[in-house]
């Protein structure tokens, strides 16, 4: 079954969201696609929710007052139905509550709205989170969206690179076979502000940059 999905236009922009996981599953840009496709065959998503961890815990479980409680990696909001809360031309506001289901695995009474709005031929993505419980509520989020790469499905990958808005020489972590972070840090690919796409940065999964001086990245494309 087809997914129903949400959409969003302004100018230059079309935004589809699935409410499944709130999850951008579609941005065109004067008609043109930028979001990856979802191809199961590689990888079947498109611009998950992380919540309420973003990575993966040692066994898949933690402990909370004593008791012993399991999250998969990345969490469950991606796998769970938002409640579209809010509907414009331009805007739309998903909601994901802590119920029977959530509490079983994460206990704590929260609050998550993700609010998409188009403004200024920009889509911008904010995230909510209340905490509604008495104590102290741990969490982690992350966006975490994937790009058509190349951006023109004829254009060549190897002329495609980020530049960041800041010299960038620390370095960086990867993940263990168990999709830990590894506690030895290693050098960053980065050469400046500037990181050259290749397939072989992403042969080991993820690149982790935690200390950051940039706010910001942008595409560059190399001239030919």
């Amino acid at each position: 079954m087809v997914e129903p999905v949400q959409t969003l236009s302004s100018g230059r922009l079309e935004a589809a969201i699935s409410p499944l996981g709130a999850e951008l599953r579609s941005l065109r840009v004067d008609g043109r696609e930028v979001i990856w496709r979802a191809d199961p065959a590689w990888w079947g998503s498109s611009a998950p929710i992380l919540f309420p961890i973003v990575g993966g815990l040692n066994g898949d479980a933690y402990r909370v007052a004593g008791q012993s409680f399991s999250l998969p990696r990345h969490g469950f909001a991606r796998r769970r139905r938002f409640d579209l809360v809010e509907a414009a031309v331009d805007r739309a506001v998903f909601r994901l509550e802590a119920d029977s289901q959530t509490l079983a695995v994460y206990p704590f009474d929260f609050r998550l709205d993700i609010v998409f709005r188009i403004a200024e031929d920009a889509l911008r993505l904010c995230a909510i989170l209340e905490n509604r419980g008495p104590g102290p509520m741990p969490a982690g989020f992350g966006f975490h969206p994937a790009f058509n790469w190349p951006l023109d499905p004829d254009g060549d990958r190897a002329a495609y690179g980020l530049t960041f808005d800041e010299d960038e020489p620390a370095p960086m972590r990867r993940l263990t076979g168990g999709g830990l972070v590894q506690s030895d840090p290693v050098p960053s690919p980065i050469h400046g502000r500037n990181l050259t796409l290749n397939d072989a940065l992403f042969a080991h999964d993820a690149l982790i940059f935690d200390q950051p001086r940039s706010r910001g990245s942008s595409t560059a494309r190399r001239a030919a």
